[in-house]
């Protein structure tokens, strides 16, 4: 990596022919708020420190650019900003404020006062030059060159910024150009207030020309190619704004694209969908993305390069050719469908149209597994077999809640065998969509279970399961009750074949049912049955009720309460209130039923 860095004041960067240009489909001005008054903050200090003759440097941080030089004009540099254009815009900004606030000193000054006057318009062409516009003489034309020129989104708006209009936003890197010169603005001018006399303002204003100039210093790290540059890019921070995989991405795929307008338009907009969520989110639907297709995880600080390798790595980036253009948008087609698949998955939304043999039951297992369970690890190998049609998408869902609840829910085995079982049937489903038999992955699931996680284990684990009385403790529990209600009708029809719940169209939401006591959990004086006191809050005294009839039923002895179990749509309450008492002996019976029943339904 060819990388030359110097340590050098803005006064130096910004030299009398130099050009600031960042990527045409580089990401938009993304300072907020706080980061400008962190800016501000910077230059009231060594302001601060310049009233009192003790003048300082402040180090901005490093400013990443490729060099090179400008055809036609002699000595002109050119810097592509690859990393740094935030500063160096609020920098601009900074130095655009001062030359207004110049500007109005100057029609204040009385015509005789040329001290004065020769000393604004010195200050005014310098900043102008340096920050603003400045000519060049390009094959013997004068041409005038913008010093900065910011990204496609973001030039026009800048630029009337910069003309002294007030245009109107558009997109958030508008607001945000807009509110951090206003925030400059707002700043310069209630401290150059504080002074009345006109040569004391001047003086306030050259004291700011040299905190932008000789104070404010960076870290040029100048590289010769894009390779080299683009590699740093992905380990360096903008102040305040932390750089991501997508962002670079983005940036690279539509360089591809160059000399093909239609394709990298198209590319364009499907990046914007792409980037829409928050750039955390973003990260997890592309790590996923990548590893189902890859099947492995991406190596840390390395997103973006293996992403070019495994959808782009075709590609001549020296010379892409109109069907390569084809293809990488095609490619990026591909990958904004799997995102919008992902933000379906992780809320738990049915990714396909609702249609048989698929019931709305099944359809509730996919909130269940990743919402009510946390099983997140699991999206990658659901965007594989999502290819293969609902009903293998339901059938795997299936599987991975009554295995993960068994694996990790209840005998807590760590996730790196499941894993690895994930990528292993992605790159099995990947190499042959159509033809794949879920089977496979029933089998494999099946194995690792009993091998980490066997019977004996899971048993005793359901065993450990208390009720407790703080909220959001008894999750586990329900879900174990909901699971065997669903596919008590299975169980009880000879538990042939896959477990499968029979009543398709009926859903206990999981949010709204309740946990209930069999016998009571605050049982009254006269109610009160020692040896059931004990095991109160085992799984063996513990059933589901509406929430609505929970609370009529609350802390009512079993007597009072065996009507509403008869009652209820839920095949365990019915047969507990079959039951004429509810003593020791009742509910070791009915706690050995349910484990039975478990036995049966938690396998693959």
């Amino acid at each position: 990596m060819n990388i030359k860095p110097s340590h050098v004041d803005i006064g130096v960067l910004f030299g009398e022919k130099t050009i600031f240009t960042v990527p045409k489909y580089q990401r938009g001005y993304a300072w907020d708020d706080e980061s400008v008054a962190d800016f501000i903050s910077d230059v009231s200090v060594c302001y601060s420190r310049r009233v009192n003759n003790n003048c300082m440097e402040h180090f901005l941080g490093g400013v990443l650019s490729i060099k090179s030089d400008i055809d036609g004009v002699a000595n002109a540099v050119r810097y592509q900003l690859v990393d740094g254009q935030q500063r160096i815009t609020t920098l601009t900004l900074l130095a655009f404020v001062l030359c207004e606030n110049l500007e109005e000193l100057a029609a204040l000054v009385e015509d005789d006062d040329k001290d004065i006057v020769l000393r604004i318009e010195h200050h005014l062409l310098r900043l102008r030059k340096a920050f603003i516009v400045h000519d060049q003489v390009v094959n013997r034309i004068v041409t005038p060159a913008n010093v900065l020129t910011l990204s496609k989104k973001d030039e026009a708006h800048f630029r009337a910024l910069l003309a002294g209009r007030d245009p109107i936003a558009v997109i958030d890197s508008h607001v945000k150009l807009s509110a951090s010169l206003m925030q400059l603005k707002k700043y310069i001018s209630s401290v150059v207030v504080e002074v009345d006399d006109l040569s004391n303002k001047l003086d306030v204003l050259e004291r700011f020309q040299d905190v932008l100039l000789i104070d404010f210093s960076v870290l040029h790290m100048v590289a010769e190619n894009k390779p080299d540059a683009y590699r740093l890019f992905q380990v360096i921070n903008d102040r305040g704004v932390s750089l991501t995989d997508g962002d670079l991405l983005r940036v690279k795929t539509l360089e591809l694209l160059e000399g093909h307008g239609v394709e990298q338009d198209a590319a364009e907009l499907i990046w914007d969908d792409i980037l829409s969520d928050k750039p955390s989110r973003t990260y997890d639907y592309l790590q996923w993305i990548y590893e189902s297709y890859a099947f492995k995880r991406a190596r840390s600080g390395a997103l973006a390069d293996v992403y070019m390798e495994q959808f782009f790595g075709r590609i001549n980036h020296e010379l892409v050719n109109k069907k390569d253009a084809r293809f990488i948008l095609s490619q990026l087609e591909k990958i904004r469908s799997d995102v919008c698949t992902c933000r379906s998955i992780i809320k738990g939304e049915w990714v396909f149209d609702d249609q048989r043999p698929v019931t709305p039951w099944d359809r509730t297992r996919l909130r269940s597994l990743i919402v009510d369970l946390g099983h997140t690890l699991c999206v990658p190998l659901l965007l594989a077999i999502s290819d293969s049609g609902h009903v293998k998408f339901r059938d795997v869902v299936l599987m991975l809640e009554r295995s993960f609840y068994r694996y990790k829910i209840i005998c807590n085995e760590h996730v790196t065998p499941l894993k690895s079982l994930y990528y292993a049937e992605s790159q099995i489903i990947r190499a042959d969509t159509k033809s794949y038999k879920v089977q496979s992955l029933r089998d494999k699931l099946n194995d690792l279970l009993a091998q980490r996680a066997p019977m004996a284990n899971f048993i005793n684990g359901l065993l450990g399961l208390h009720y407790q009385a703080k909220t959001g403790g008894n999750k586990n529990i329900k879900h174990l009750l909901m699971m065997l209600d669903s596919y008590g009708g299975w169980y009880c029809n000879g538990a042939n074949g896959n477990p499968a719940c029979l009543e398709g169209n009926r859903i206990l939401d999981f949010g709204e049912t309740s946990i209930e006591h069999i016998y009571p959990r605050n049982a009254k004086a006269a109610d009160i049955d020692p040896e059931m006191e004990e095991r109160k809050n085992s799984i063996g005294n513990l059933t589901l009720l509406d929430p609505e009839i929970n609370s009529s039923a609350d802390n009512k002895p079993f007597n009072d309460k065996r009507d509403i179990f008869k009652k209820s749509s839920i095949a365990l309450n019915v047969k507990i209130g079959a039951k004429r008492v509810w003593n020791v002996k009742s509910s070791t019976n009915y706690e050995r039923d349910l484990l039975a029943m478990a036995k049966l339904i938690f396998v693959a």
